[in-house]
């Protein structure tokens, strides 16, 4: 029987990196990448990265739980959410991944949690925003509904969502490739 070298592509190309050693154990053989430390901790950027990302998810969710009028009916102000909620759970997955890893990383969780976190703090501070303007726009075209307080509570939980992700938008964790030659 012919030995199969069947290579993967797609989403689980990373497998390639396994390889079988005389134990008949599986060994990652691929690229790994550690923490630079530039005056932080890894350990103490990770948690500021999981508490931001936890602030998020909580002022989504309490944007979730508003009675603000649009909130109830209008499937124009309630897409936009459903969206920021994906986001927003997005975000803390790729954190808690990366916090689950070992030191050095492996690669494909670099390019999943690491490399993916701007992005997917990007999306949500898009939906956030488009949650701000699609009440605003509500509110030009309906009124408050008597329900004042809670349109500004919505309204400031979604600028404290935008807020909130904006740093985690910025954060790279600095890493370095321990399998590329330094200079």
């Amino acid at each position: 029987m012919a030995e199969k070298n069947k290579k993967r592509g797609g989403r689980r190309a990373h497998l390639n990196d396994f390889h079988v050693n005389l134990a008949g154990d599986y060994v990652y053989t691929g690229a790994h990448y550690s923490y630079v430390d530039q005056g932080r901790s890894r350990d103490r950027v990770q948690r500021e990265l999981l508490g931001l990302s936890v602030a998020v998810v909580l002022a989504v969710v309490a944007g979730g739980c508003s009675d603000a009028p649009a909130m109830l009916n209008c499937w124009y102000v309630i897409l936009p959410y459903i969206c920021e909620a994906a986001a927003a759970v997005s975000v803390i997955w790729a954190v808690l991944r990366l916090r689950k890893a070992e030191e050095p990383i492996r690669e494909y969780i670099y390019k999943k949690s690491v490399q993916a976190l701007p992005h997917r703090a990007m999306l949500c501070m898009i939906f956030a925003g488009l949650g701000f303007v699609t009440m605003v726009l509500y509110l030009v075209m309906n009124g408050s509904g008597g329900r004042v307080a809670s349109v500004i509570a919505y309204l400031a939980l979604k600028a404290l969502v935008a807020g909130g992700a904006w740093p985690l938008k910025w954060e790279k964790l600095p890493a370095r490739d321990l399998d590329t030659p330094q200079a």
